[in-house]
């Protein structure tokens, strides 16, 4: 077992019990394993978000084999993968080199990221948990820049249409799920969708798990399969028995604001505003002139308000 549960780590990063998170203030019926960035210790930083940092968990290799380096190596890859998916959607898009990629670094910062392994177990209990509907995670749009999602064969992975209709996301053997966060959506004035998805849960499905990690083209909605099949694969040999969800996502005091209309025009803007999503609007955009980690700290803030009230009180 790990030393400590996420909520027992000011940084949250570690083992979340069945219906121990929140989307939508709803239960969501999964849990999961959290890795950051890896650092020796928590910063000694007065900048609030500098707390999501800190060290990882790992199980000793008696329990697991080399559980630190494969998840590290895997934190690396999605990592350099995002990067290069991060400089094709400039391409794309036909913007100047680094337009895009400028906000994952800054002067105070390395990229940031967090990666989840999940599993959304079957059964009424879990682990002396009563299930209380079927969410596995509520309907959202992840907050960050890029999500690569590795899935699993069990069905529960839905995206939400334009027209408002859910669809199922098919697994694909040797590929992995793209999903654009919010913070491309609102650099590329809607012409990169943050596609609003969630799992669906039920008690006598079948166990599903995965493992992500946190861009649409013009016209073209980023929920997408794409041949990335080391990543795929690294994630099936990594987390045999849980879903991987890497999120990649700008510095935490990188300040991510519009590009120019100039370079973008506003019909991503518009067909944006004709969308009909679960999800409020600029859910999490954040503010003018606001650095990302203040927006990171009210999605962690929100989804799980008992490491909160535990360890940070003071900026509650």
């Amino acid at each position: 077992m790990l030393e400590h549960a996420a909520a027992d780590v000011p940084s949250r990063s570690g083992y979340s019990p069945f219906g121990s998170e929140l989307t939508q203030g709803q239960t969501d019926h999964r849990d999961q394993i959290d890795y950051a960035p890896e650092v020796s210790s928590r910063p000694s930083s007065s900048f609030v978000p500098h707390r999501l940092l800190g060290p990882n968990q790992f199980l000793p290799d008696a329990a697991l084999p080399a559980h630190r380096d494969t998840t590290l190596a895997y934190f690396a890859a999605a990592q350099q993968l995002a990067a290069q998916l991060t400089r094709a959607l400039e391409a794309a898009l036909q913007l100047p080199a680094g337009a895009l990629e400028c906000y994952m670094r800054s002067e105070q910062d390395d990229g940031y990221a967090r990666m989840k392994a999940i599993r959304y177990p079957a059964g009424s209990a879990v682990d002396g948990t009563e299930r209380k509907g079927e969410q596995g995670v509520g309907a959202h749009k992840d907050g960050g820049w890029l999500t690569l999602l590795a899935t699993d064969t069990a069905k529960g992975l839905q995206v939400q249409l334009g027209t408002g209709e859910w669809v199922d996301v098919p697994h694909r053997p040797g590929c992995i799920v793209v999903n654009a966060g919010q913070q491309l959506e609102r650099v590329s004035r809607g012409a990169l969708v943050a596609a609003t998805h969630r799992v669906r849960s039920e008690a006598g499905g079948q166990e599903r798990y995965s493992v992500r990690r946190s861009g649409e083209a013009r016209g073209v909605q980023v929920l997408m399969a794409v041949s990335l099949s080391i990543v795929a694969l690294c994630a099936l040999h990594f987390f045999p028995h849980r879903q991987v969800a890497f999120f990649s996502m700008p510095a935490l005091s990188s300040v991510v604001e519009p590009l120019p209309e100039s370079l973008l025009g506003n019909s991503g803007a518009k067909a944006l505003e004709a969308r009909k999503s679960d999800v409020p609007a600029q859910d999490l955009w954040g503010a003018a002139e606001e650095p990302f980690g203040a927006v990171a700290w009210r999605g962690i803030s929100r989804s799980h308000p008992n490491v909160v009230q535990r360890w940070h009180t003071d900026v509650a």
